[in-house]
């Protein structure tokens, strides 16, 4: 039977039984978290985002489409960023892998 390749490759971690986010390119184990990002539904003309310098509202986050929307961007000390996007639709939530 084949399974889906994950979404994002974990491994398991020591942090309360936690699992490790790999690189999705290189499966390296020390990715770091640049920036969260936060975009509420179709009526919002901004976003917020979070990096450990400031919190700001951001024109950049896209609005588009009716849920809201969660990004989190990941930079590997690899050299590869990569990043997850949760978006609310119709009551359920996906998440997207987003490859720089």
């Amino acid at each position: 039977m084949n399974f889906p390749q994950p979404l994002l490759p974990v491994e398991a971690g020591c942090l309360a039984e936690g699992l490790k986010v790999l690189c999705p390119v290189c499966r390296y184990s020390y990715v770091h978290i640049e920036r969260v990002s936060y975009a509420p539904g179709e009526h919002c003309p901004v976003g917020v985002e979070v990096t450990s310098q400031a919190v700001r509202w951001n024109r950049e986050v896209p609005c588009e489409g009716r849920g809201d929307r969660v990004f989190i961007e990941f930079w590997g000390e690899c050299g590869h960023r990569f990043g997850l996007l949760l978006q609310h639709h119709k009551g359920e939530t996906f998440i997207h892998r987003l490859d720089s």
